[in-house]
């Protein structure tokens, strides 16, 4: 009877975990869709109800924080992207995201630092490769800057060779 008891009690606490994750999720693509249409708040709102389903759903508070850094409340953003990479010190999104908003802010060495520590966890993140490079023209290394534009743009981000042909000679 015990046993009957404890296996009910784990079936019933693992079918509550999916179904939370499962409306974390709904929550997520609901607000992947009003931040594609520009509904920045709804956006964020809904992004806020994923991670309170879900407080370690990292893409979500990256998203939010993109969200919050498109809406100009860089204060908000930088707290999610800090969120996302105490939660994964890994996760290259959360690193490219939160180093380009410290660029944006002006704090270029904690910038590069990020962006650094995303390109050595994987060397072929365009993205990354194109804000360091964009970073180092503001540190006045253009060598270092085409150099991850030409980068950039062998893994495929056209966006590289349009800066390559705009800094490097």
């Amino acid at each position: 009877m015990k046993k009957i008891f404890i296996l009910t009690t784990l079936f019933i606490a693992t079918c509550t975990l999916e179904l939370v994750a499962q409306s974390a999720q709904q929550f997520f693509t609901k607000a992947q869709s009003k931040q594609e249409f520009g509904d920045l708040k709804g956006a964020i709102e809904e992004y806020t109800n994923a991670i309170g389903m879900k407080p370690d759903f990292i893409n979500a508070y990256i998203k939010r924080g993109q969200a919050y850094q498109m809406d100009g409340n860089q204060r908000a953003a930088l707290r999610d992207f800090d969120l996302a990479c105490a939660l994964d010190s890994t996760n290259v999104a959360a690193l490219n995201s939160r180093g380009q908003l410290l660029m944006e802010m002006g704090k270029k060495q904690e910038a590069l630092k990020d962006l650094n520590q995303a390109i050595r966890i994987l060397p072929t993140y365009g993205n990354a490769l194109l804000n360091r490079g964009r970073l180092k023209i503001q540190l006045n290394d253009t060598t270092g800057a085409c150099l991850d534009f030409e980068q950039a743009a062998l893994f495929g981000k056209k966006k590289g060779v349009a800066l390559q042909q705009m800094y490097c000679k």
